[in-house]
């Protein structure tokens, strides 16, 4: 290895590039988990978390079949100029700047009629920030009823706009070819204009918006800088704070326990949920605001999901001020899975480590490809034990990595902000030849000899010269293109001469044209911040498996052939391993367990075990037996009843369905279901370093037997992981060719892998609370026969109500 050269830890911080190298294994837990995480939850929380609300107001009786699905409209609105560069939270607008939307499309909500009032909503879920002010609003519609259009109501949840729109008689225009126009009620500036969509073609071009991050962010910045007690400090020097989601993600999975008890901001020792450094577990704040935790305002009609939790930490510059680091962040609490998958013994912990970082890798192109890298950030490291993460080469606390990214923002140079985009290019190998790298240790291994031996025989059957480094790392050449084959035998220093000559290759020639093949438990000896930037396969090898096979090995050559690129464009399609070497069809069968284990672990077993959830039921079980009389023939069943259907489509409508039966119907079934009451207990936990999540409250149904007049009171729900499961798989699909996906075959997926979880569960005290209710498919399923699937589950309702009596 050459001299002078830049040590690894600062290369891996100031030169990283996320190549994300991993071809995908569709069928991973990682890539089920990753389904569930992304597309159900952080799609929701970070990013498009915008929603615009447009009303109409007719002053006659109008019919649904006048509106359409669909309307398509433009704005023309003024936003902060710095919200459209890259900019800390900190910097202050020096101006705003007038933008156009590109065409929205507002789907329709609901109508209502009453008082000669027709009363029609729109709706725009999960958009962008689009500023301050509305100046102009075009709508392209042919089919309204305009002449008895009285107002126009326009509200958003981001910027909370409040607009309302009269019309304006005199539509005559020498530009435009406008069918009508709407003036704001109290600035007559601000007008709206109905168009004939013919002429939306005209205003395809516009801009997406900017990432809400911006805002949420500097309302919570200026929340906290005017707090009293920072405001009238004489010791914190500066502020720095990012519009960025920190992700934080160690690789141990393990985030601790959850927690229901309210902090307080004297209290010397953090309490359980929260984020902390492992080197300092003090460091780490939480950031509060005159009396309470510092938190993004609530999306109220998102009330159950995030809001984001802000911390803090403290440098000091060489005056001995302080520099505060304010951020909000989380750790993906759907990782710990694989953490539960381990306790349980169901996985090993090298097999922990290899699914963390191949759900890394696939979290990184997701970001990338949805163009949100200035949003969120993803913060990975080495927690556990066993082998120590301070002398990992690339180490760096979570506080300093952290620190590293928000001075980052700070730093204008063009390096920061150009794409790092490097143009392809093939590199030539001499004669085809390829470099086996390992240690002495191994040499000396009679079973890793007749492995490497038949390693260098099946490459040199595929026309590679192969050589042997001879385990002398400085006999390696920036040009080479080198195989090292780990075992685990290898020391401590060792190790850190590969990462750094790894690092100090990519920086060099700004690709990694290397492999590794790891064997048994030794990649867990290397940090996640280097294998995230590597390709990788792992082996376990036995007397009797003492070589790779034939999918091993095809995958070994596939990246041997496509990191010889000096380009990271190999992975933009991130490729299936199957599909990519067999050409041949892929059946996805991992999302469908993925869920089953985010919902098993994360909900489930996370909240019944919660003494503040079973106080929410025994107040619920106070009410009933205060308001209802007839305890002989009505029950109440403690239990969290959680049905599992055995198809994907339409999940919210089955309760509703159920409900809405005709008389006959029931008469048929037998059964009777409604909604008695919700629980007025909201349910908060801190958990995976988000202060006081709120999770839906329970909702208590009540089951009559019809020719009996019996009937149950109980909690019931469809798991939250099976709703829209179908839409967002097709989203996923477009991204990471996952192959086919059979939506019956992941519901029942969904339901035996649940039935299993909680089969095996060595912890078998907390599934007293629960009855789990699956739904047994029929051999003829009839598409859109609601009244087949409510017959199913209210028969199986009372038939498990019963038995849990």
């Amino acid at each position: 290895m050459a001299n002078n050269q830049t040590s690894g830890s600062e290369l891996s911080f100031r030169n990283f590039r996320q190549y994300s190298p991993l071809i995908l294994h569709a069928n991973s837990i990682a890539s089920g988990l990753l389904f569930n995480y992304y597309y159900s939850y952080l799609n929701r929380q970070i990013g498009s978390t915008n929603n615009i609300f447009i009303k109409f107001i007719f002053n006659e009786i109008l019919s649904r079949d006048l509106f359409p699905l669909t309307i398509f409209v433009k704005f023309h609105t003024l936003i902060e100029k710095s919200f459209l560069e890259k900019s800390p939270s900190t910097v202050e607008s020096d101006g705003i700047q007038s933008i156009q939307s590109k065409i929205l499309q507002f789907k329709f909500d609901q109508i209502s009629q009453e008082n000669s009032t027709t009363i029609v909503n729109y709706s725009l879920i999960g958009v962008n920030d689009f500023g301050i002010s509305l100046q102009l609003i075009r709508i392209f519609q042919d089919d309204f009823p305009l002449d008895n259009l009285n107002e126009i109501q326009l509200n958003d949840d981001i910027r909370e706009w409040n607009y309302q729109y009269i019309p304006l008689f005199a539509t005559h225009s020498e530009n435009e070819h406008i069918i009508k126009i709407f003036e704001k009620t109290d600035d007559s500036t601000k007008k709206c204009y109905f168009l004939p969509s013919i002429q939306r073609s005209m205003y395809e071009d516009g801009n997406d918006g900017v990432n809400t991050m911006k805002k949420t962010s500097r309302d919570c910045y200026n929340l906290y800088r005017n707090d009293p007690k920072i405001k009238n400090s004489k010791t914190i020097k500066k502020i720095k704070m990012i519009p960025e989601y920190f992700l934080i993600m160690p690789s141990s999975c393990d985030f601790g326990s959850p927690c229901t008890a309210d902090p307080k901001e004297s209290d010397e020792i953090p309490p359980e949920g929260i984020i902390k450094d492992r080197n300092d577990e003090k460091k780490i704040r939480l950031a509060w605001v005159n009396g309470e935790v510092l938190r993004s305002r609530p999306m109220y009609r998102y009330n159950r999901y995030l809001r984001r939790t802000y911390y803090y930490f403290d440098e000091f510059d060489i005056e001995g001020h302080i520099i505060r680091y304010l951020f909000c962040g989380e750790h993906p609490f759907i990782l710990s899975t694989l953490h539960q998958l381990t306790k349980s013994e169901q996985i090993s912990s090298s097999q922990k480590y290899n699914e963390y970082l191949r759900f890394c890798s696939m979290l990184n192109r997701i970001i990338e490809i949805e163009s949100l890298q200035n949003s969120i950030k993803l913060i990975s490291f080495n927690d556990y034990g066993g082998i120590d993460s301070i002398n990992y080469a690339d180490y760096q606390s979570l506080s300093e990595q952290i620190r590293r990214e928000i001075d980052q923002w700070d730093e204008i140079t063009s390096d920061l902000f150009s794409s790092h985009f490097i143009e392809s290019m093939i590199l030539n190998s001499e004669n085809n030849s390829l470099v086996l790298f390992y240690s002495s240790q191994m040499r000396e291994d009679p079973l890793a000899r007749r492995f490497i031996e038949d390693l260098k025989e099946k490459l040199t059957n595929e026309n590679y010269y192969v050589k042997d480094a001879n385990c002398i790392l400085n006999s390696l050449t920036k040009t080479d293109q080198v195989i090292f084959i780990c075992d685990g035998s290898e020391n401590t220093d060792f190790n850190r001469l590969i990462i750094e000559y790894v690092e100090n290759k990519t920086h060099q020639i700004n690709t990694f044209r290397d492999v590794f093949i790891f064997v048994n438990n030794s990649i867990e000896r290397f940090s996640c911040r280097l294998l995230q930037t590597i390709p990788f396969i792992t082996f376990d090898f036995s007397p009797i498996k003492f070589q790779l096979n034939n999918a091993e090995f095809d995958e070994l050559l596939y990246y041997i052939k496509n990191m010889n690129i000096l380009s990271r464009n190999y992975a933009d399609d991130f490729q299936d391993v199957n599909r990519s070497l067999d050409e041949r069809p892929l059946q996805c069968t991992s999302v469908g367990e993925g869920c089953a284990a985010a919902f098993y672990f994360n909900y489930l077993k996370l909240l019944s075990p919660l003494p503040d959830h079973r106080s929410r039921v025994e107040s619920i079980k106070k009410d009933f037996d205060e308001e209802i009389v007839h305890k002989d023939r009505c029950k109440f069943i403690s239990k969290w009843v959680f049905v599992l259907p055995w198809a994907i489509k339409d999940t919210l409508k089955i309760f509703p369905n159920a409900m809405s039966l005709t008389e006959d119907e029931r008469n048929i079934i037998g059964f009777e279901l409604k909604i008695w009451k919700q629980s007025k207990l909201n349910l908060t936990v801190t958990v995976g370093g988000i202060y006081q999540r709120s999770y839906s409250p329970l909702t208590i149904y009540r089951l009559t037997r019809l020719d009996t007049g019996e009937t149950f009171y109980f909690p019931m729900e469809i798991p939250a992981a099976l709703h829209g499961l179908q839409n967002q798989y097709n989203n996923l699909l477009s991204h990471f060719h996952f192959g086919t996906f059979d939506s019956l075959e992941q519901a029942m997926k969904f339901q035996e892998k649940v039935k299993a979880f909680f089969e095996n569960d060595p912890e078998k005290i907390w599934q007293k609370n629960i009855l789990i209710v699956p739904l047994e498919k029929p051999r003829e399923i009839r598409d859109s026969d609601h009244f087949q699937l409510t017959r199913i589950l209210l028969k199986t309702l009372w038939t498990k109500l019963s038995s849990a009596l």
